[in-house]
């Protein structure tokens, strides 16, 4: 009977002993979770703070430069060099204008951009289309080799257009480039926009801008050279 009772009591201490220890590793568990949480939340402050400056430096740099909205006047000063612009996959090269002092001030422009959506460049100087954002004014489209029956049909489709139709169809004139087939014309967009489509073997390719850069986009046209397309020869 003392060897049974005296189980019972073994076991109810080891019970309680055990009981114990859990609580005391769970206490420890906690503890830990706490001080994580403790480093995690200060380390999610020392992040906040140091953005938090980063913005206010961004800001007072901007604010410094004279307007309201602190990007200042845009810069669109004349174009004092070029960029050779390689490119592999159309088997071309081009001399874009450039100037590192367009734009707000605020960093040193790229001297294109690649378009999305569109096979082609943005280039050129910029023209602001939004507060504080600009762009460049000159474009470079690359299309699949078509015949120039598909391209007066696309170009009377496009001066005919509802949103900004030409005053009167224009019909596209041959342009003198070297050996190579080109035309120009005018079709609607954001102003009447200049084109030259030039023809190539396995592309076509459309230099455009506002009718005003005439000028300067017949010059980027005439640096035209083709190179090697990537994985093959020219004939």
């Amino acid at each position: 009977m003392r060897t049974i009772l005296a189980t019972i009591v073994l076991a109810g201490m080891s019970a309680m002993l055990a009981a114990a220890l859990v609580y005391r590793w769970q206490q420890n568990q906690q503890t830990i979770l706490t001080l994580a949480a403790i480093q995690e939340r200060e380390e999610i402050q020392t992040t906040l703070t140091e953005t938090l400056e980063r913005l206010s430096a961004c800001h007072e740099m901007l604010s410094g430069s004279g307007t309201e909205y602190g990007c200042g006047p845009l810069n669109a000063v004349k174009t004092d060099t070029v960029v050779p612009y390689i490119d592999e996959k159309h088997g071309i090269i081009v001399d874009l204008p450039y100037n590192n002092n367009w734009g707000y001030g605020i960093h040193v422009p790229a001297p294109y951009q690649e378009l999305h959506g569109i096979d082609g460049i943005l280039f050129g100087p910029p023209r602001e289309i939004s507060t504080c954002t600009w762009t460049h004014s000159m474009q470079i489209t690359f299309l699949p080799t078509r015949t120039e029956e598909e391209m007066r049909q696309d170009i009377e489709n496009r001066q005919q257009s509802d949103m900004n139709p030409l005053a009167e169809l224009q019909e596209p004139t041959p342009y003198a480039l070297n050996d190579i087939q080109a035309f120009a014309y005018t079709v609607p967009g954001y102003c009447e926009l200049y084109t030259i489509e030039v023809f190539l073997q396995e592309w076509n390719i459309l230099f455009s801008a506002c009718k005003e850069q005439a000028e300067d986009l017949a010059t980027v046209t005439a640096s035209l050279r083709e190179t090697e397309i990537a994985g093959n020869e020219l004939p």
